[in-house]
Formats: C-alpha cells, structure tokens, sequence
C-alpha cells in the first residue's frame, strides 16, 4: 500500500512569526512548568477528554456521514457518544478502584492478569499497548505533516520533525503544560469552526440526503465516531490530576459531548458546503471555498491532531515507566523517538492507521477492559454509573457487544 501522496515541494521559507509563535508558546508552558502547578482545572481536565480523540477521526467522518443520510448518520453519531460515554465513566470507577491507576496496564496486573503466567501477560499486553499508542501517535504526525506541506509549502519531512518537535516539547513539560495547551488548541478549534461554517454560507453546493446507504457504511461509521470519542487513555489522567474529584463525571460528559458537537458541526459543514466530499475531508473544503478555508482547515487539523498527540503521548510514557522504571528522559525519548521514525518510514495511510489501530483498540477495551472493570467494582457501594447500572452484568455485555461491533466497523474496508 503506498503511503501518501506528497505534492511537488514548494520549499519555501516560512515567515519569523510562526517559529515566534511556537517559541512563545513553549516559553509560556514552561512557566507553568516552573511554577510547580500539577494539578488541571474542570474546564482543563474537560478539554483533555475532548481534544484526546478529537483528531483521530475527524478528517473521515464527514465521508461516511454524506453515504449515510442525515438522519441515520445522527442515530450513529448520537449512538457512539452514549457509549462511549458510559465506557468512560466505566474506565474511570475501574481507575478509582485500583492501586495501580496511573494507566491500564497496572489495573490489569491487578484485576485481570494471575497465576504463574501474570508477568507473561503483562509482558504481551505491554508490548501490543506500546505498538498500538505509537502507531496512533505516529498517525498523528503524518497527518499533521500533510496538511502544514501541502498547506504551507513546507517540505514534507521537516514538517514531521516541527510537529513532533513541539508536541514532544509539550509532553515533556509535564501535565499542566498538556491541559493549558488543550484548552488554548480548543478554543481556537471552536473559533475556526464557526468561521468554516460562516465561509460556507455563500457557497452551499452540497448536500445530502435525510436516509440511505448500506448497514456496512453505517457500521463503519459508528466504528469512526466511536474511536473519534475515545478519550480511554486520558481518563485516568485526569481521575489523577483533577483538582475537584467531585467534578470527574461532569468532565467525562462533557468532553466526550464536546467531541461529538464539533465533530457533528464540521461533518454538517462539509456535507452542504463541498459538492464532492472526499474521503479526507479538508481536501473538498478547500477546493470549494477557496485559500482561506484551506489555511482555517490546516489549522483545525493540525491542533486537532496535536491535542490528540498530547494526551496519547502522555499514556505511552506512563505505561513504559510504570512496565521498565526507567527514569523520565530515557522514558520519554523510548515513548515518543519512534513515532517520527514510524511517520517517516512505514508505508501506511491515514485510513489504514486507523483500520488497523481502532479494531486493536476495540478488542482490548472490550476483552480486557470491562472484565477489568467489573471485576474493580464488586465490592463498592459508590460508581460514578451509580451501583444498579455499573454493578449490572447486562450493562457491561452491552457495552461489551457495542466495542464487538466497533471491531468489526473498524475492518471494513473504505470505498
């Protein structure tokens, strides 16, 4: 499978302002740094749920949703936010009852994996956790190269290594530098968001129709919005950093609401506002309305992207701390090297990242994870689902059924 197509370099030399941008970015995240601030806000905790899943799917649900129809492609999305809601909060009463809570792999260890075998499983489970974060996170940058290349002018390959040099830099500043840039990423998302749809007012030569398509889009579709919404990876870190505990549930909601309301509001965009909607959905936008929507639509994508980098980074470096011990630089040069070489050398596309990634995803949440929960939960008299829907086994075998059914959407090839 070819990787990508990657237009003629343009090599032109960006302007001072965008690298003063980022320095001033970095410099204001490491004053945070300094001043010793670990713990994340509500509004902060809320945008990390947001912004962890927002830029995985993004550029393929507005496809999906004009096969659709309107109407059923509401049921789908509508669908996956539900579930997805209530698997987040399910993740989040496994993360309060567990020890070791900092990431899935330690509530593993202790509700899932036992016997004489435990240390192998760990070992197994580890090593497909790291593969798959660093597949996401490598999806991350190839596409946010794309678009600033093909955008910009910037060659393809120093675009990856910018892109990976800030998100990194961010990473490595530690949580609170993660929840001020999520919250100032998503600010700007909703802004250029409300400014596509003003843009294509004049422009409405789409549009699509209130049914159709075929039971395979429609679970390819609920497949995209389901992995579009996970936030799985960034639920114990903000059941951790919090400062309010009692405001946990009311984040999860939130978030996950907050995904689905800009992912709802850009797909609506796209299907009235490009007359032939491609399977990478900034690409019609742009041939539609015109330089101005494509510059708004690269930075949409590129923050979307980088919120997602953020959060997923994160979790690969506290699921190899906690599985090797090593101290934090090694850490995090093992967590995130990789994903820069992965961009630049596999022969993937966006769509096959995201193929391959969300059926792994799916299987673990669903053979792993809800055991893992329900197990956690046995003996508490206090869930964030409250005790007569978290404690049902019927509630965990539907939601258990839901990610079944995500796998399967997942490896349904795209046409």
């Amino acid at each position: 499978m070819q990787k990508k197509f990657i237009a003629p370099s343009i090599e032109r030399e960006p302007p001072r302002c965008f690298y003063k941008s980022i320095a001033v970015l970095l410099l204001s995240l490491l004053y945070y740094k300094h001043m010793g601030k670990n713990k994340l806000s509500s509004v902060e905790a809320t945008l990390l749920i947001t912004g962890s899943g927002l830029g995985t799917g993004i550029l393929a649900i507005p496809y999906f949703v004009v096969k659709m129809g309107l109407i059923q492609a509401m049921i789908a999305l509508l669908f996956a936010c539900m579930i997805s809601i209530i698997s987040h909060l399910m993740i989040a009463d496994l993360t309060l009852h567990s020890k070791n809570s900092e990431q899935l792999l330690g509530m593993f260890q202790q509700h899932l994996f036992s016997g004489d075998r435990k240390n192998l499983f760990s070992k197994i489970f580890f090593l497909l956790l790291f593969i798959m974060l660093l597949l996401n996170l490598a999806l991350y940058v190839t596409c946010a190269a794309e678009i600033l290349h093909e955008t910009f002018g910037l060659n393809y390959y120093f675009s990856e290594v910018l892109f990976y040099a800030v998100a990194s830099g961010l990473v490595a500043l530690g949580i609170k530098s993660i929840g001020v840039s999520e919250k100032i990423s998503m600010v700007i998302i909703a802004a250029v968001v409300l400014s596509l749809g003003i843009l294509t007012l004049p422009h409405r030569t789409g549009g699509m129709l209130l049914t159709g398509g075929t039971p395979s889009i429609f679970l390819s579709l609920y497949a995209m919005c389901m992995f579009s919404f996970s936030a799985v990876f960034s639920v114990p870190q903000v059941v951790h950093y919090i400062k309010d505990k009692t405001k946990i549930r009311r984040c999860i909601i939130l978030g996950i609401a907050c995904n689905a309301t800009i992912t709802l509001s850009f797909s609506l965009i796209v299907a009235f506002g490009v007359a032939n909607v491609t399977k990478v959905a900034t690409i019609g936008l742009s041939d539609s309305i015109g330089t101005l929507a494509k510059t708004l639509s690269a930075i949409f994508v590129t923050l979307a992207m980088l919120t997602s980098y953020l959060s997923i980074a994160l979790a690969q470096i506290q699921v190899v701390r906690q599985h090797t011990g090593m101290k934090m630089a090694p850490v995090w040069c093992f967590s995130t090297v990789p994903t820069l070489l992965m961009a630049v050398l596999l022969p993937l596309s966006y769509h096959a990242y995201i193929e391959l990634v969300g059926g792994v995803f799916a299987i673990i949440i669903a053979t792993m994870a809800l055991p893992s929960y329900f197990r956690s939960v046995r003996g508490s008299d206090k869930l964030l689902l409250g005790v007569r829907t978290g404690k049902s086994k019927i509630s965990v075998m539907a939601i258990f059924f839901c990610y079944l059914l995500m796998a399967a959407g997942a490896l349904i090839p795209v046409s």
